[in-house]
């Protein structure tokens, strides 16, 4: 699981696992209730806080008990589940806090979109993992709203903005309290493609512990380099970003993105990173994609750190 220089992790060790297996009950004429129960997949949101780390070559999944219904509005969907288990993307391959989780832990999400170019979610993400991974176990209590805005046959503009407060929970053995901000917007212009800008704060309570996200998609957050995956450590994180997605010919979709990295707790630079990413679909069931990043740290920070991918897609 890790590259010859012992530095940056290959998060994909060799093992077979049963990534899915449930039983369902779909009702689209009782209020879209649809229930759950077994291993899943579970994102919500934009998985900043639950995702299914689809990046890796074994998926994040959730042994897990999980309803949902509109409560008979079209445009509202509230989300339930309860995690006895965490199917983590190292199996039990990894140490203490890589392995897989015992867990007692809800999540509770509710969404409306009736509000025309804005949409709303609000949650309650419950964290427990016992003795598995006690210094992650926390609650967190937020917003996120979002949404687009056309101007014109060619002009659009784009926003997203999220708080969310944290603190400890079950076992972990530090008292903390921590905040989550997220805002972001974007322009985009159809003949040349979307230019963006934002900034992420992931708090820390005076160096004692920081915001900590343990279901998230880590990877599609604060650069492809993979170096902040603890958020920064207790100190936390902030993280600016801009970014330029072109239109590209042959139907090739493709983005760039700067980020400047510094922690939350004495504002100290911590470094700069470059990102790149294109993707075309070859057909219905071919994709290629080729993704950069290339991170240089500041000064008693993080080393440096360099990684290319390439990577090829069947679904069918």
């Amino acid at each position: 699981m890790s590259s010859p220089n012992g530095k940056t992790p290959i998060a994909d060790p060799g093992f077979i696992e049963l990534n899915q297996g449930y039983l369902q009950y779909a009702n689209a004429e009782l209020a879209d209730v649809e229930a759950k129960g077994g291993r899943q997949r579970i994102v919500l949101d934009d998985a900043r806080f639950i995702g299914n780390v689809v990046w890796r070559q074994n998926e994040q999944t959730f042994d897990a008990a999980r309803g949902s219904t509109s409560l008979g509005v079209e445009e509202l969907k509230l989300d339930y589940a309860y995690l006895w288990r965490i199917q983590r993307i190292f199996a039990n391959r990894g140490g203490a806090l890589t392995s897989d989780w015992k867990s007692n832990s809800h999540l509770v999400n509710l969404r409306y979109d009736g509000l025309g170019f804005l949409k709303i979610s609000g949650f309650a993400y419950l964290l427990d993992f016992g003795n598995d991974a006690p210094t992650l176990s926390a609650n967190s209590y937020g917003f996120r709203v979002f949404g687009f805005i056309p101007l014109g046959d060619d002009w659009k503009v784009g926003y997203q903005g999220s708080y969310a407060r944290q603190t400890d929970a079950g076992d972990n053995p530090t008292s903390y309290g921590a905040n989550y901000v997220w805002a972001s917007g974007k322009v985009g212009y159809g003949p040349i493609g979307t230019l963006g800008a934002g900034y992420e704060l992931l708090g820390s309570d005076d160096g004692k512990a920081r915001f900590v996200t343990p279901l998230a998609t880590l990877h599609k957050f604060n650069g492809f380099a993979d170096v902040f995956l603890d958020n920064g450590g207790p100190d936390g994180l902030q993280d600016f970003f801009a970014t330029f997605a072109p239109r590209l010919p042959w139907n090739i979709e493709g983005k760039l993105i700067y980020h400047r990295f510094w922690s939350d707790q004495g504002g100290k630079v911590l470094g700069d990173e470059f990102d790149f990413v294109f993707e075309r679909a070859l057909n219905e069931y071919v994709t290629v994609l080729t993704q950069g990043a290339w991170f240089w740290g500041a000064r008693g920070g993080r080393v440096d750190r360099y990684r290319l991918v390439f990577q090829a897609t069947l679904e069918f």
